[in-house]
C-alpha cells in the first residue's frame, strides 16, 4: 500500500477529528506561476485577427439574420473593430495580457487543488510547512477510493491523483481551441520545486462541503474520510496539546504514529515509534 502524504500547521490539529482539508486556489499557493500559462509570441496584426475572430462567434453574424438584427450585429462589429485597434496601440501584447488575465480570473474562480507529497521525510517541506517541525504530516493510503476520479454525467467534478510535472518552461497556450493542453497547466511547475515530488487533487470549488468567506481569499473546505489515513508523523518541534490529539487519533483510526528526530550522523529527517520511542 503505498502513501501520500500532507504537511500541516500546529495550528490545524482538528484534522484529525473533522476530516476537512482545503483545496485551494492557484493564486493562494506559494509558487506565483501556478497554473500560469504562457503564450504563443504573436504580432499585433495576429492578435488582433485571433481577438476579432473570437468578436465574430460570439456575436454570431449571419446573412440570413432579419434587417433589423443584422443592423445591430453589425453596429457591434464595427464597435469591437474599434476597441481592437483601440488595444492594440495601447499594448502590442494586448491579446495575450488579457486572456492572461480573463483566464487566470477564472481558473481561481473555478478549481480548487489539493497538494499532497510522496514523501514524509523532506526537511525542507518540515520547515515550511509546519512551521519548523512544530506540525505534523498525515498520510494517506492512496488506493483509497477517495483518490479516484470523480464524474457526474459526463462533468469532471474531481481528478484522480496525479502526478506534477516538472519543468524549465512553462506550458504554451495553443493559439487554437481546439489544441487546448489539457491538463497540463494545472500540473507543471518549474523545477525548483521538484523536490516536494508532488500529487494533487483538482476539484471544482464549487462542491466544496464548507466555506469560509475570508481575505484576501475564501477557504473552500472538502470532507476527507479519516479511514483514507495510513499513518501520522508528529514533528519533535509540536506543542504537547497537539502530541496528544496525535496519540488520541492514531489510536481512534488504528494507525501507527510517529515522530521525527535529529539524525546522529546525517541532514536527513529521521522518525521513531512515538508510543514506544523505538527507531525504526
Amino acid at each position: 500500500m503505498g502513501s501520500v502524504y500532507k504537511y500541516l500547521s500546529f495550528k490545524y490539529g482538528g484534522f484529525l477529528d473533522d476530516g476537512f482539508l482545503r483545496f485551494t486556489q492557484p493564486v493562494a499557493l506559494n509558487d506565483p506561476y501556478e497554473c500560469l500559462a504562457a503564450f504563443p509570441d504573436l504580432s499585433p496584426e495576429e492578435q488582433a485577427a485571433d481577438l476579432f475572430s473570437g468578436a465574430l462567434d460570439e456575436i454570431n453574424f449571419s446573412v440570413n439574420d432579419a434587417p433589423n438584427v443584422k443592423s445591430v450585429k453589425l453596429e457591434q462589429i464595427r464597435t469591437a473593430v474599434r476597441r481592437i485597434r483601440g488595444m492594440a496601440e495601447e499594448n502590442p501584447n494586448f491579446l495575450r495580457d488579457f486572456s492572461n488575465k480573463t483566464n487566470y480570473a477564472k481558473i481561481n474562480k473555478g478549481l480548487g487543488i489539493l497538494s499532497l507529497s510522496r514523501r514524509w521525510n523532506s526537511a525542507l517541506m518540515w520547515s515550511h510547512y509546519t512551521e519548523t517541525y512544530r506540525g505534523y504530516c498525515v498520510g494517506f493510503n492512496k488506493e483509497h477510493s477517495f483518490f479516484e476520479e470523480v464524474n457526474i454525467g459526463g462533468e469532471l467534478k474531481r481528478t484522480s491523483l496525479l502526478p506534477v510535472k516538472y519543468s524549465k518552461k512553462r506550458t504554451i497556450v495553443p493559439q487554437r481551441q481546439d489544441q487546448a493542453p489539457g491538463l497540463d497547466i494545472f500540473l507543471t511547475k518549474s523545477t525548483d520545486w521538484a523536490y516536494e515530488e508532488e500529487d494533487r487533487l483538482l476539484a471544482l470549488l464549487i462542491d466544496a462541503d464548507k466555506t469560509k468567506d475570508l481575505k484576501p481569499h475564501k477557504v473552500h473546505l472538502f470532507k476527507m474520510p479519516l479511514d483514507a489515513i495510513s499513518e501520522i508523523v508528529l514533528g519533535h518541534n509540536a506543542p504537547e496539546s497537539l502530541r496528544i490529539d496525535v496519540l488520541e487519533a492514531g489510536k481512534r483510526l488504528g494507525v501507527p504514529v510517529y515522530r521525527t528526530k535529529i539524525s546522529s550522523r546525517s541532514f536527513d529527517v529521521e522518525r521513531e515509534d512515538l508510543v514506544g520511542g523505538i527507531y525504526i
